[in-house]
């Protein structure tokens, strides 16, 4: 059976999405938009990926519509560590109503 039937979002980070973290085509990498539209053709889910300081860019189950949302301000970045996982918990919390 196909793992994406059991798929209805799909979250990746840039630099899964790309494969060296380019996100707009850098190194001879598609850019980070057109890689998520594959994926989200592909597994007919809505896909979001996180760009570190660049915010996040959500792409529609359609593979055709996306939206980028910026990053907030801080005042002073001290560790990034569990950015990532502290994102997709808030997001994954947040879809469940």
């Amino acid at each position: 059976m196909d793992g994406h039937a059991f798929v209805d979002r799909t979250g990746v980070g840039s630099a899964d999405a790309c494969g060296t973290g380019a996100e707009s085509g850098e190194h001879g990498d598609p850019p980070v938009e057109m890689m998520a539209a594959a994926v989200a053709s592909h597994t007919r889910a809505p896909v979001v990926v996180t760009l570190g300081a660049n915010g996040v860019l959500s792409c529609g189950a359609d593979g055709v519509s996306t939206t980028r949302i910026p990053a907030g301000s801080a005042r002073r970045v001290v560790d990034t560590t569990g950015a990532g996982d502290t994102f997709n918990g808030v997001f994954a919390a947040s879809l469940e109503g």
